[in-house]
């Protein structure tokens, strides 16, 4: 929707189940103007993450995202930004969400904010295998903007991860007969 006069009409008997001697009464439009402000448009900036992850299963990272609203008007409202993990650099509904950050505007057109999460990975993340961290702004699309497809940014990370460790149960070694004195 654009600024400018919109009309609200209001119709009486639309579909005509009642008999009425004039059809031509039945409406009522009324004028309504929108002064609209331009659209916000959020764009990642930055997505800054461990390259190479060395160490245990399950590990945890920090992840830091940078947000610039490039379009002509204000981001109002609320929006979340999401994070998630995949083994390629696009949103296809493979990947596992790892969290995610409530956004609270104003936005202010040409403003900026950052996010910094740690995250514990989950326990499939396969060794020496590269992966993607993605970030995705105003993911669920609360918040209306001029452009939605420019909103992903990914970064490859690499695990080398030790394996679990493998706990066993020991033979205990004890006399069959104990005598006590």
């Amino acid at each position: 929707v654009q600024s400018g006069t919109y009309y609200l009409i209001f119709v009486a008997n639309s579909y005509s189940d009642l008999a009425e001697s004039d059809y031509g009464n039945n409406a009522l439009a009324v004028p309504v103007t929108f002064n609209l402000w331009p659209p916000p448009d959020l764009v990642p900036t930055a997505l800054q993450a461990p390259s190479v992850v060395t160490g245990p299963a399950n590990p945890t990272i920090t992840v830091i995202w940078g947000v610039t609203n490039q379009g002509s008007g204000p981001a109002t409202g609320n929006w979340s930004d999401y994070l998630y993990l995949s083994t390629n650099s696009v949103l296809d509904g493979s990947e596992v969400e790892l969290g995610s950050h409530y956004q609270t505007g104003p936005l202010p057109a040409g403003g900026s904010y950052s996010c910094a999460t740690t995250v514990n990975l989950p326990g499939e993340v396969d060794n020496a295998r590269t992966y993607y961290l993605i970030v995705a702004l105003n993911s669920r699309g609360y918040l209306y903007e001029s452009n939605l497809t420019n909103n992903v940014m990914a970064v490859p990370v690499t695990f080398n991860l030790w394996p679990p460790p493998d706990l066993a149960a020991v033979a205990l070694h004890a006399p069959a007969v104990v005598t006590a004195a």
